[in-house]
């Protein structure tokens, strides 16, 4: 009896030791999960336009996003609100390649019916080329109305991890992606001669860039 209890005492003390050694060693140490995200628009900045985005993790892969934005944007003084569905084909809510749907509508104030003018339309199709993360907030302002979109887009997401050399960024989110969908612009036109219609649709790809903190 007491040899078989040595020969047990040993396996034991091993099993017993090893959560302790693995704690240790960080084997078997948990990724971080966060729950909420909020990011900005570094370049609306530029306009001045303030825009921020909340996350929600929903499950593990499946978020929704809140957007809302106020400021100047080039002669007017804009409002917008959104949301998203996201779906996170590679990867987790902290990073990986995102999907979903979203829609998006803006609401614009000129302080005259001169606010803008026709030759507009040229400059507003240039600053698409040059720089198309606000194209769809572009378009609609030459023509003087608001604007309402519903898009699908594709996007990445990196979350800075909690370990290795830079953990005083952990939490800092980084994402990019393009959306395209349609575009219906509505509302009083600013110049009726030129834009006489209540609705029409125009087709508009837009990149977007933010940055942020997962908490």
């Amino acid at each position: 009896m007491r040899t078989l209890t040595s020969l047990l005492a040993a396996p034991i003390a091993m099993l017993a030791a090893s959560p302790a050694i693995a704690a240790e060693s960080g084997v078997n140490r948990p990724t971080e999960h966060h729950d909420v995200t909020i990011t900005i628009s570094p370049y609306a900045f530029a306009y001045p336009l303030v825009e921020v985005t909340g996350e929600i993790r929903l499950a593990r892969r499946a978020s929704f996003a809140a957007t809302a934005g106020a400021g100047g944007f080039r002669g007017a003084t804009l409002w917008e609100a959104g949301g998203q569905l996201r779906l996170y084909a590679l990867g987790d809510f902290d990073r990986g390649l995102h999907l979903g749907v979203g829609g998006l509508s803006a609401r614009y104030h000129f302080a005259s019916t001169s606010a803008t003018t026709r030759s507009d339309e040229a400059t507003a199709r240039t600053a698409i080329v040059v720089s198309p993360f606000e194209g769809h907030l572009e378009l609609p302002r030459i023509r003087g109305r608001n604007a309402a979109m519903a898009y699908a887009f594709v996007g990445y997401k990196y979350t800075m991890p909690p370990r290795g050399p830079d953990r005083a960024l952990a939490g800092l989110v980084l994402e990019g992606g393009l959306a395209i969908g349609p575009e219906w612009l509505y509302g009083d036109a600013t110049r009726d001669a030129w834009s006489s219609q209540s609705w029409y649709a125009i087709y508009a790809p837009t990149l977007y860039v933010r940055a942020g903190w997962s908490f």
